[in-house]
């Protein structure tokens, strides 16, 4: 569960999960799975999280190859991160490797300016 000041984790039986210190105080935006279960998190103030098994195994962050900390919205296809933050349309693949869709993609300027001011809902069924 998404708090404003962090995130909770529960198993099945609603028993509270520990989790690591880092997403204390996060500012979580969007959260998914991706196929191998790990746990995808995006935020207002710390990039992307990926955690398995309740331990942070990857942050994307401004810094490492993200333009910014800031990720709207994420979602999942296999193992691949897509997300939105203020540069628009973005994969993660599974290999770590950045790619940034525009005009030359397909994507119009028009679509990245309102990826941008979180007014589009991302659909990638048979992507």
């Amino acid at each position: 569960i998404a708090f404003v000041d962090g995130i909770k984790a529960f198993n099945k039986e609603y028993d509270e999960i520990s989790l690591p210190e880092e997403l204390s105080n996060i500012l979580v935006t969007d959260f998914t799975s991706l196929s191998n279960e790990s746990l995808v998190i995006s935020t207002q103030n710390s990039g992307i999280y990926v955690l398995q098994n309740n331990k942070i195994v990857k942050q994307y962050c401004l810094g490492n190859i993200l333009s910014s900390n800031y990720v709207s919205k994420v979602c999942a296809l296999g193992n691949d991160i897509w997300f939105v933050n203020e540069n628009g349309l973005n994969q993660i693949d599974e290999s770590g490797s950045l790619t940034r869709f525009n005009e030359q993609d397909g994507i119009n300027e028009n679509l990245n300016k309102e990826a941008k001011m979180n007014k589009t809902w991302l659909g990638l069924f048979g992507f």
